[in-house]
């Protein structure tokens, strides 16, 4: 696998529980702001709640689609699909706000 390009995770939002108008930071390691989201109107909607939550997520998303591929396919036994099951479900908990 590549070495990753993009800044270092884990990512997080920094501004929630989301205010009316007020953007948030997604932020990195270090604390660098990796991007600023605004809502479109006065109030965020659920649907741009969600985009910034895949944002933050994006890292913990990349690693574990690498680490079920890899171990897909050098152990297609049971035990590592559980494992990458696992893995996977976990970061799509976090990439839906549910981590």
């Amino acid at each position: 696998m590549s070495e990753e390009k993009h800044t270092k995770a884990p990512w997080r939002i920094d501004g929630e529980p989301f205010d009316a108008e007020v953007g948030v930071d997604i932020i990195g390691v270090d604390d660098i702001t990796i991007c600023e989201v605004h809502p479109l109107c006065e109030d965020w909607t659920n649907e741009e709640i969600a985009n910034a939550r895949l944002i933050a997520a994006a890292p913990e998303l990349l690693a574990a689609l690498k680490f079920c591929a890899s171990v897909l396919s050098a152990n297609p036994a049971e035990m590592s699909e559980k494992l990458a099951i696992e893995t996977a479900s976990k970061a799509i908990a976090a990439a839906e706000g549910r981590s």
